[in-house]
């Protein structure tokens, strides 16, 4: 029994530990104002911010809240910021194909309807986000791990190329010189969680000190 003993003592404790998501949470509301826009690619990987348009009813889903439920949300979590969500990725007119799929692949799977919905999908670069407000953006190695570390499919699968092009445009949006590395959350022997990166999004090129 012991072994299952000390595996349960480790699996209570890891849900009793701070998550990096509640850090970086409380130290964006302790530090960047309200109101202000920030990208992120999920709130399942990310921070979990109150949204602005959420109580003011216009967010996705808005509709089915109704007046009452919100002035109640309102009271109770009076007093914390609010900030504006600002997707990473939207969706295309047609499928984005990496330059480096060979045409045989695309031949073969290009009209798959599964294909052409995920190939939609693109990553904004820092032009993008910042045409669309963002002051800020959050990145997860939840993520980011599926991008640059999990297992790849074979040079004949479309997945492989789908892959490819997910990591050439992060790395292409945080190798910008406008994309500022401002606070790093990583899990310790006390924290749990992903490595949460906080990056702020210049104007113009410049220089911002890490936290």
């Amino acid at each position: 029994l012991l072994p299952a003993l000390v595996l349960a003592a480790s699996r209570i404790r890891d849900t009793h530990l701070p998550d990096t998501r509640t850090l970086a949470r409380k130290w964006v509301e302790a530090n960047i104002p309200n109101g202000t826009a920030i990208g992120i690619d999920g709130m399942i990987y990310n921070p979990q911010f109150l949204r602005v348009d959420r109580f003011e009813g216009s967010a996705p889903g808005g509709r089915f809240l109704s007046e009452d439920a919100l002035e109640r949300a309102r009271e109770r979590l009076a007093g914390r910021r609010m900030y504006r969500i600002v997707p990473l990725a939207g969706v295309a007119d047609e499928p984005i194909w990496p330059d480096a799929t060979p045409a045989d692949v695309r031949a073969r799977h290009g009209d798959e309807p599964w294909v052409r919905l995920m190939f939609r999908r693109y990553l904004f670069d820092a032009d993008e986000l910042l045409a669309r407000g963002a002051d800020y953006l959050f990145t997860s190695s939840y993520t980011l791990h599926g991008v640059y570390h999990a297992r790849w499919y074979p040079p004949d699968s479309p997945v492989h190329y789908l892959t490819l092009r997910e990591k050439i445009g992060y790395e292409s949006l945080l190798s910008d010189s406008r994309v500022v590395l401002v606070k790093r959350w990583e899990p310790d022997f006390g924290t749990r969680g992903p490595v949460l990166s906080l990056y702020r999004l210049e104007r113009e090129p410049g220089r911002f000190s890490v936290d």
